[in-house]
């Protein structure tokens, strides 16, 4: 057993989970969730620091959207639309690297 050489500082987790038998994150739009997310980590030059998981069923099941939680800072929130990712990266994952982390967008400023 290796362990690897980096370890990702944040994990997103989005339900992408698909049910026939009741509304699921899955049908309302947690791919497209996981995709805004896997779009802003790349932008803000942290694919190798921020981990994101598309997941099944992590316990809330949302009347529309999905649910996403956010380690650390241990955060969830569900109805989650792809309209939420920049808010959720702003709120919860941006700040684990404070200001100035040399992310691409720190480095444009």
């Amino acid at each position: 057993m290796i362990e690897p050489a980096f370890k990702p500082r944040v994990t997103i987790f989005v339900c992408c989970n698909g049910r026939e038998d009741m509304q699921s994150c899955g049908a309302q739009g947690g791919e497209e969730i996981a995709a805004g997310f896997r779009h802003a980590i790349t932008r803000h030059g942290l694919t190798r620091d921020v981990w994101l998981v598309r997941t099944r069923c992590i316990g809330y099941c949302p009347k529309e959207g999905s649910a996403v939680a956010v380690h650390p800072p241990g955060r969830c929130w569900v109805e989650v639309t792809a309209r939420d990712v920049p808010c959720i990266m702003n709120e919860a994952v941006l700040p684990v690297f404070g200001a100035g982390s040399g992310t691409q967008e720190d480095q444009s400023r």
